[in-house]
């Protein structure tokens, strides 16, 4: 699967070039760093030289999971500035490296999306969690042990 395949031909000739594009598709992430639908990828890409291009756009995708309070589904809108440079045999290692006239974004997509993804998921910014005596989800209802639950902490 190759949703992030960038097509530089337009802009190898010359230094300076420009090439706009858009990128959807998906990304090979971990078990825990789940995806709802397809990460987008827009921007420019800029020939800077010496066989270096640097792309620069935004990156967007809904980040999928469990709450971390109440345990029910989540989901959260993530948007992030991307920023990445390509070369033919890069000499940093913070450079990702090209051959032929096609970029492969895939990693440099996966690297970015990892690196936004929310720390923790809330199926709502207000939720209340569960009880901590008896396990009711407190969204849902009160179950009136909260205050005992609240006594129980202070010790």
């Amino acid at each position: 699967m190759k949703d992030f395949l960038l097509d530089i031909r337009e802009v190898l000739a010359k230094a300076e070039d420009v090439l706009t594009f858009a990128l959807a598709g998906e990304v090979d992430l971990p078990e825990d760093c789940q995806v709802e639908g397809d990460v987008t990828l827009s921007g420019i890409c800029r020939n800077i030289g010496g066989s270096m291009f640097l792309l620069e756009g935004k990156l967007s995708y809904v980040a999928k999971g469990i709450c971390a309070r109440c345990l029910m589904s989540a989901s959260a809108a993530v948007e992030a500035d991307f920023a990445e440079r390509f070369a033919r045999n890069p000499e940093d290692e913070d450079i990702f490296s090209f051959t032929g006239d096609t970029l492969d974004l895939s990693e440099a997509v996966r690297q970015a999306v990892l690196l936004e993804y929310p720390e923790k998921l809330l199926c709502k910014a207000d939720c209340k969690g569960i009880c901590p005596v008896c396990g009711q989800i407190l969204n849902e209802r009160d179950c009136g042990c909260t205050a005992m639950g609240s006594d129980l902490e202070e010790d």
